[in-house]
Parts: structure tokens; C-alpha cells; sequence
């Protein structure tokens, strides 16, 4: 098969992936069906392809199907801003093996033009993989095509490598393999400018007022709220000068303020769905709620008078998780904001993973911040204050 016809190929099955699959295109009577656990994008195949490897773990989902000639790897994974040809070159760089990407050039038509680009919404490209060296030296090729999950945050990635004699005899398996796949529509509140999301802002800050102005008074307390700051320039605190993307949203005991730093949400929060804006402002305010009952954190023992920073921050991810357990009883959730918000924490908000647990700016990996989390969203306040020796 020229390669001048791969072009026309690729930009055809595009039609699939763009749309999220075809219904009624196959006609198989057995058929095996995979679901991403964090993403929610589906894919069904009949019994030519085997299941050669699957993995979910911090926002990564992955399967890898075979049928003996062809193998295909379908992905989903925050990153390359969720950009399809950013993603492109990314998988070049994986193709590489963390060598140099040039060692995996874009195939060419038969005029010297890559076979690559974005249509549709959807990436493509042919690299030749012969440089890298191949099992019994038979020259193969990587096909890889690349869309959106969610704007900006992650991307569904569908590679296919296969000896490049054989392509012209997959087009159709590899062609029925996609048709079987399904991309749910966004899900998640969009907040399309400033004035929307100081607006939801506003509504969670009274939000977490009244809710936590219940919980003390079931308590016989009486609940005292911080104030709220929105900043995008430098701003002076009772706990020093900051500037936009320095420290990102903090809390000052010595003021009892939030300080909400605009630009780092915009950037790097937002993109995760509104919900977990919301969630950043109830961690932050549940340093607020430390602050009025003298609490200390949280450490694997439990909650209570024990721990350092890091004991700090993950009893303020217990506290934001109980709000969005009220977030959602009052309607405030729309689908697939948890997932988004349990993607976020933990792929994306953890600690570099040479952080240590004694660092005074330590919050936890992913992982860790997403077990507190979820324990304060599924066993409510209780078990975010509740000290281990009671």
C-alpha cells in the first residue's frame, strides 16, 4: 500500500473518533466491552482481539488489545493540555522510549510531506518505527491518533503499531475495533468567564458558611466565618506579601482570610471542572475550622492533637471532602464533578514524588490526599475531627 494512501485512510477512521464511535456499524455476535474507570469512554470488541494488558492508576487508564497482527493501545491521561497535537508529539517521545523523538520521524507520502495533522478535533499521525529496530527486523509503523477528554486537562490517546506490510490488511479490523468506541459528552459546570466563576465563587463561600454554621450549632457552637479575598496582583496579608501563581490559594490564621489566587485557579484548577474550585475553597477554609477548634491534623493513626504540616493539610482535604458530600446533597454536582475532582487530586495536586513527609509545604501525594478526601466525603465530619485515642 503507498503510503500517499495512508493520509486518506487515517483522515476516514477520524469520522470514528470524532464522534465517539459508530453505533450498529458491527455485526459481531460475541463481544467483550472495557470501560475507563476515570474517564468513562468505552470499547467493545469481538473474540479476534485479546486483552494483552489493562491498568488504571492516577489518572492513567489504559488497555492494550491484540489480534496477532496488530496491536493497539487505547489511553486516557492528564496531559498535553489536552491539545491533540501536542498530545502528537508527546507519543512520539513515549515511541522513543525516552530517547531522542528524532529517532522516530514522521512517514512521509510519496511527495516528502508527513502524514500528520488535526481534523475534526482529532490528531494523526504515521511514525516509522524502523530506526528503533524491530523484531525479526520487519519494518513497522506506529499509528497514533489523538482528541480531547477534557479541554486543556487530558486526552484519549489510540495507537497502533503493526508491520507496515500488514497495514493495508488491518485497515479493516483496526477499522470495526474503533467503531466499538464510545467518548461520553463533557461532563462537569463549565465556567465560561470571571464573572462566572467570582459568581460561583460567592455561592460557595455562603455555601460553607451555612453549612458549617449547622455543624457547629448541632454542636451547641457557634460558627464563626473567615473573610473571603480574590486576588490576581500582588497583595499585602497579616501573613506576608504574596503575588499571583507564588503560593496559590492559602489561608492567614492571623487575619482569618482566605486568600483565593485567581490567576493559579484560572490556570490550574478550573480546567478540572468547577466543583473542584469549590473543593479548593473548602480546604482552605477547613484551616479555618482547625483554626477555631485547635485542631492538629490527621495522621494514619487518626485525627486529633498529633502530626506536623502535612497532618495539617490532609484533615483540611477530610473537611473539603465532607463539603462536597453537602455539595452534592444540595444539587450543587452535576455529573462527573467527583470524577473530575478525584482525577484532579490525585494526579494532578499531589506532592513531587521526592517530597517528604517533614517538608513544611509537604501536602501528600495524590493518592494520599485522595484517601482523606474521600474519607471526609463518604464518613462526614465526624471522622475528619474524631481523635484516635477516643
Amino acid at each position: 500500500m503507498k503510503l500517499s494512501v495512508w493520509r486518506a485512510v487515517l483522515v476516514g477512521l477520524i469520522c470514528l473518533l470524532s464522534t465517539g464511535g459508530v453505533d450498529g456499524v458491527r455485526a459481531q455476535d460475541e463481544e467483550t466491552g472495557y470501560t475507563s474507570p476515570s474517564y468513562g469512554y468505552g470499547l467493545t470488541w469481538d473474540d479476534s482481539w485479546e486483552v494483552a494488558e489493562e491498568s488504571s492508576e492516577g489518572g492513567y487508564d489504559m488497555i492494550h488489545l491484540s489480534n496477532g497482527v496488530s496491536d493497539v493501545w487505547v489511553e486516557g491521561y492528564i496531559g498535553a493540555r489536552g491539545d491533540p497535537a501536542t498530545c502528537l508529539e508527546e507519543n512520539r517521545g513515549y515511541l522513543a522510549d525516552d530517547g531522542d523523538p528524532e529517532s522516530v520521524p514522521y512517514a512521509t507520502d510519496d511527495e516528502g510531506t508527513p502524514i500528520a495533522g488535526v481534523e475534526n478535533g482529532v490528531g494523526f499521525a504515521v511514525f516509522d518505527l524502523t530506526a528503533l529496530g524491530a523484531e525479526d527486523d520487519v519494518p513497522s509503523v506506529a499509528i497514533v491518533w489523538c482528541q480531547a477528554l477534557r479541554p486543556g486537562v487530558s486526552v484519549l490517546v489510540v495507537t497502533q503499531i503493526v508491520a507496515m506490510d500488514d497495514y493495508e490488511g488491518q485497515i479493516e479490523p483496526v477499522n470495526d475495533l474503533l467503531a466499538g468506541l464510545t467518548v461520553p459528552e463533557e461532563t462537569g459546570a463549565a465556567l465560561t468567564d470571571t464573572a462566572e466563576l467570582e459568581e460561583w465563587e460567592t455561592a460557595v463561600e455562603e455555601d460553607l458558611t451555612a453549612f458549617w454554621t449547622e455543624v457547629f450549632a448541632a454542636e451547641g457552637e457557634t460558627y464563626v466565618a473567615p473573610a473571603f479575598v480574590i486576588f490576581d496582583a500582588p497583595i499585602e496579608t497579616a501573613c506576608g506579601d504574596v503575588a499571583p501563581e507564588e503560593v496559590g490559594p492559602m489561608y492567614c490564621p492571623a487575619d482569618q482570610t482566605v486568600y483565593l489566587d485567581q490567576t493559579m485557579i484560572v490556570n490550574e484548577i478550573l480546567p478540572f471542572g468547577a466543583l473542584i474550585v469549590g473543593t479548593v475553597l473548602a480546604h482552605e477554609l477547613g484551616h479555618h475550622i482547625q483554626d477555631l477548634l485547635v485542631l492538629e491534623g490527621c495522621t494514619d493513626e487518626g485525627c486529633g492533637g498529633r502530626g506536623g504540616s502535612l497532618a495539617v493539610e490532609l484533615q483540611a482535604d477530610c473537611l473539603s471532602g465532607v463539603w462536597a458530600q453537602h455539595a452534592g446533597e444540595t444539587g450543587n454536582v452535576e455529573a462527573g464533578d467527583i470524577e473530575n475532582t478525584i482525577i484532579g487530586i490525585s494526579a494532578f495536586f499531589g506532592d513531587p514524588p521526592d517530597t517528604l513527609p517533614t517538608d513544611p509545604s509537604a501536602h501528600g501525594p495524590g493518592a494520599l490526599r485522595t484517601w482523606w478526601f474521600l474519607k471526609g466525603y463518604y464518613e462526614g465530619t465526624q471522622a475528619c475531627l474524631e481523635d484516635a485515642a477516643a
